[in-house]
């Protein structure tokens, strides 16, 4: 069994039997069948079927199986020397990985590391000619799993310690334990009392002073004990023990045994350990005889997703402190629709009916009121017949707005407002007295008309604006209007002084608010900027809107803004916007434009987009939340996490978001790149743009939560990469269709985790994705009470 680099063992343990180690190298164990009980350096945890763990060296391991059935164990040494020649700081790393660490985000490296480890095991036994490459290949994408995601330097184990004179009190503790120490020596070094620095180091440590004293000194004494001949009284000596009868006594209060029965008993398994019988593991192989067939399983058990770990490009840590900020709100929702008429079409309603429900909508963005009367109107009207409205198809639209309090954002062009025979202007007005008759004031209270000016002829443009200002207030004050802002990249700036005069002193004070549009796909191509000078155009739309706002205040202008529509870098090529994953991009900017403006629009889907967005913008693919039957776009998730979210906000930054609704938290992670949409078709450029992220929020209560993760990326949640899963030439078909639509959606788990000494949490995220976490605290009283209602409630149903 002996190789150069590492050694494989197998062995049985028997029912209700204990065995102690002391481990020389760092060890993997696996079990394959059965279930053990691990003490590791005094920290109890199960290991089930198929779970692993891993020690270090020096670390001393009780394995119990405390079971009636037999457990079949096995694991793998690896030659220090080896590790350090292949890991340079091996010798200042401990590898922290256990099972428990499923549950904090860490299960995707562990399943890595399980397979691995089993590809190791079967070309361990097997008998391939490859047999020698196929072990060191696996062997070191093991190692490689384990330094990239669980090694910690050895001073790590006081990062839990937040107070700074009970760290400084550990390590003087540590480097002097084989010295008398006393509380009171301690406690003065650090200028405290003895009863203050008592009670301090009980509540970081969650130990006695003399308590932790002791486990140490006994911790260290292990090594002399298994591995020299030095008597129990020099041992006791070299430790910090007054005698060796005091060694004794403690000795046998921590391991229920004499120091000199631990020393014959830690030989005695060392010897076991180092020497098993030759024919220990093939009897195992008869008494089991699919071990193979096992090993297969797990070596080769079918996963979501799968990565190699050179694709992810590094590791970011946080420790998040909670500074708690003022309540902020959600910025107004407009959706645009183009045309009101579109709402007639079943599908383009319902859309709207699940935004509502889902999102939340505030305005129904409108670019056009052509009503086109039915020939029924023109029939009755011709004959003076009053009995169909022109304005009557909208009722059933009109009363869906008034019942959910949505209201219109009506957009008019005035250059194209000029060119409008009366005719047509009548029936805009005509319209609003519909509104005002038949549904009241309080619906009109919900009506923006917003007039956009050209830069270059504000002068024509306040004629035009006084006059619908006045037409409009004549049928009702409560309408409000508002003007588009004529400044524009790169200088933002009026074209004259006249024109800021004209903006400033008689558009603004008659308006109720002011617009915007935003579009960094025309400054990018007017600019000619290089692939490389993408990052230039990082939140462009953010920045833009954060030098307007602080421009117009400097004039004294601050007005409500509306972001009428806006966009992120993309292509104008439909292959690669459909690669270019930018869920992160938009929530950012969304998450911060937010904190700045009144509201921001999107469009409901794709078909209405293309029919009402002129050239050349329409090459872009803007923020649309839905595609062909109804199957939805990441800009539908993405405002619908936001909504999700609630609570006060304890911290926000350039990654991660954190809010607190009475005793539950909401943490978002983010992972945000910003690169030439073209590479989006280099998949090998996605993996390597991944990161691992760590999280640490001490100030999370210790208690039990239940942990809800969402994973929103490019392989949950965008329906282009689903499509491409389909391997055809012929267009799909309407049941394929409604499989995406039914299918793409942002993948979600749900686990318990166990706070201890804060929160901690690790996880991998792909390129420009997310990761929502939400920990609701448990109770377990009324868990347990529900969870027998339910059984109850289940066998008088199913009886």
């Amino acid at each position: 069994m002996n190789q150069q680099n590492f050694q494989v063992y197998g062995r049985k343990i028997a029912s209700f039997e204990t065995s102690n180690w002391f481990l020389e190298e760092t060890t993997i164990f696996f079990v394959l069948d059965g279930q053990l009980s691990v003490q590791q350096n005094l920290l109890t945890f199960p290991l089930s079927k198929g779970k692993l763990f891993v020690g270090n060296i020096h670390d001393q391991l009780i394995l119990t199986n405390k079971t009636e059935q037999d457990s079949l164990l096995f694991y793998v040494e690896i030659d220090n020397l080896y590790l350090t020649s292949m890991y340079p700081n091996y010798v200042a790393t401990d590898f922290d990985c256990q099972p428990e660490q499923n549950h904090l985000g860490k299960q995707g490296p562990i399943e890595e590391i399980r397979k691995y480890l089993c590809e190791l095991f079967l070309a361990f036994y097997g008998n391939d000619k490859r047999r020698e490459l196929l072990m060191s290949t696996a062997l070191n994408q093991v190692l490689l799993w384990l330094i990239q995601y669980f090694s910690k330097e050895k001073t790590d184990r006081l990062t839990y310690i937040r107070n700074d004179k009970v760290k400084e009190s550990l390590e003087y503790i540590r480097n002097r334990c084989q010295e008398p120490i006393l509380m009171e020596e301690v406690a003065s070094r650090l200028y405290l009392s003895s009863s203050t620095f008592s009670k301090l180091f009980k509540q970081e440590t969650g130990q006695y002073f003399s308590v932790y004293l002791t486990q140490l000194r006994l911790r260290n004494s292990l090594k002399d004990l298994i591995f020299s001949r030095k008597t129990i009284e020099e041992i006791a000596s070299s430790n910090g023990f007054g005698s060796g009868k005091t060694y004794r006594q403690q000795f046998k209060t921590y391991y229920h045994l004499s120091p000199s029965d631990y020393r014959k008993k830690m030989q005695q398994e060392k010897n076991w350990q180092r020497n098993p019988s030759s024919d220990q593991i093939e009897r195992d192989c008869l008494e089991c005889q699919d071990i193979l067939g096992k090993f297969y399983y797990y070596a080769y058990l079918p996963k979501e997703t799968s990565r190699t770990v050179a694709t992810i490009e590094k590791h970011k840590s946080y420790q998040i402190s909670m500074c708690p900020q003022p309540m902020n709100k959600h910025a107004e929702r407009i959706i645009h629709v183009g045309a009101l008429e579109n709402l007639l079409e079943l599908e383009t309603f319902q859309q709207l009916e699940q935004l509502v429900e889902e999102i939340g909508v505030s305005y129904i963005g409108i670019h056009s009121l052509e009503v086109g009367n039915s020939h029924s109107y023109r029939l009755d009207h011709g004959e003076q017949l009053k009995i169909f409205s022109s304005f009557g198809k909208f009722d059933m639209i009109l009363t869906y707005l008034k019942k959910h309090q949505i209201g219109l954002f009506y957009e008019i062009s005035l250059q194209e407002y000029a060119m409008l025979n009366q005719t047509v202007k009548y029936q805009y007005l005509a319209f609003l007295e519909h509104v005002k008759t038949y549904y009241g004031e309080s619906l009109l209270a919900h009506f923006k008309l917003s007039c956009t000016i050209h830069p270059i002829r504000i002068r024509e443009g306040e004629k035009l604006y006084k006059q619908i200002a006045y037409y409009v207030h004549q049928i009702s004050p409560a309408i409000q209007l508002g003007v588009s802002i004529p400044l524009r990249y790169p200088d933002y700036q009026f074209v004259s002084q006249k024109s800021q005069d004209i903006f400033l002193n008689n558009l603004v004070p008659q308006c109720d608010f002011l617009s915007y549009r935003s579009e960094p796909n025309l400054t990018y191509q007017s600019s000619d900027k290089l692939p490389t000078q993408v990052t230039q155009f990082q939140e462009y739309v953010y920045k833009e809107m954060r030098l307007i706002s602080d421009k117009l205040k400097s004039y004294g202008v601050k007005h409500p803004i509306y972001l009428v529509e806006w966009n992120t870098l993309t292509s104008s090529d439909r292959y690669v916007n459909g690669t270019y994953f930018r869920g992160a991009l938009i929530l950012q900017e969304m998450l911060k434009l937010d904190r700045i403006i009144e509201g921001q629009g999107c469009w409901l889907n794709a078909g209405l987009y293309e029919e009402f967005t002129q050239q050349p913008r329409a090459n872009f693919d803007g923020l649309i939340l839905f595609h062909n039957y109804n199957g939805a776009r990441p800009t539908y998730f993405i405002l619908k996490l936001i909504k999700r979210l609630k609570g006060q906000e304890m911290a926000f930054s350039d990654n991660y978001l954190l809010l607190k609704h009475r005793d539950t938290y909401q943490l978002v992670l983010w992972n945000t790149k910003y690169f030439s949409p073209d590479l989006s078709k280099e998949a090998s450029f996605l993996e390597s743009q991944s990161v691992g992220v760590r999280i640490e929020i001490p100030e999370i209560p210790s208690k039990l939560y239940q942990m809800k993760r969402l994973d929103f990326n490019r392989h949950n949640g965008a329906i282009f990469y689903d499509c491409l899963a389909f391997n055809s030439r012929a267009p799909i078909d309407y049941e394929a269709h409604r499989y995406l639509a039914e299918n793409c959606r942002p993948k979600m788990s749900l686990t318990d985790v166990e706070v201890k000494n804060g929160f901690q949490f690790e996880c991998i995220i792909d390129i420009n994705g997310i990761v929502l976490l939400e920990l609701t605290p448990i109770n377990c009283e009324c868990e347990e009470r529900r969870a027998y209602d339910l059984s109850r409630y289940c066998r008088n149903t199913y009886r």
